[in-house]
């Protein structure tokens, strides 16, 4: 279930598996109090294993480009991933966010999704956050505190770029950083590529008669 918390308070709450299960209520706590009747109607319960929170913030940049930052809210590793959604939701609010807004796939409805991961978190369990089509970026501290942002497709991108699992030798049991490393590993031999298909190799006059 995804809580989704505007700037006044007003909350949201939405499910990627189930897209009739939705509400809005005047703040988060409203909206916690009335979870319990949504999941009964559903079919569960609070407590069930198939249950999992994410928080979901809407920010707009100082440029006017629109973000949904989330993450999960279950306990471990929730400060992993609180810290990554506040460097995100900083670098939004400041515009530096902008840097990589042609790499950030757009919602259906205008906003660029951003999932605050941490490196162990399955490829899996991001993709289960995501709707039929749905595509997002997902963000991570890497372990040298570095900040890299990964690019997510449900389906398939309508632009034409990415790879899929099949071509990068992953499975969605693949922790977020193997998935990081595969991709970084791709995009450095298509650049390898690039540079060799449209390199020019200077050659000496004398050489050229040999």
């Amino acid at each position: 279930m995804i809580f989704t918390v505007e700037d006044g308070g007003f909350t949201t709450v939405t499910s990627p598996q189930m897209p009739s299960l939705i509400g809005g209520w005047e703040s988060p706590r409203e909206a916690a109090e009335a979870a319990e009747g949504l999941l009964e109607f559903a079919g569960l319960d609070e407590d069930s294993a198939q249950v999992e929170w994410h928080e979901q913030r809407y920010v707009v940049s100082p440029n006017g480009t629109e973000y949904l930052v989330r993450y999960s809210v279950e306990l471990v590793p929730q400060t992993a991933r609180e810290a990554v959604a506040a460097k995100t939701l900083g670098a939004i609010e400041s515009g530096l966010a902008e840097n990589d807004v042609h790499r950030q796939p757009e919602k259906a409805t205008g906003e660029h999704l951003i999932i605050a991961v941490t490196e162990t978190d399955r490829l899996g369990w991001v993709l289960d956050q995501l709707a039929p089509g749905e595509n997002a970026t997902a963000n991570f501290l890497h372990s040298d505190d570095s900040y890299f942002s990964i690019p997510i497709f449900s389906s398939h991108d309508p632009e034409g770029r990415g790879l899929s699992l099949e071509n990068l030798g992953l499975t969605e049991d693949a922790p977020m950083s193997e998935v990081f490393d595969r991709v970084m590993g791709a995009e450095i031999s298509q650049m390898v590529y690039e540079t060799k298909q449209h390199a020019t190799v200077p050659v000496s006059k004398d050489l050229q008669h040999i």
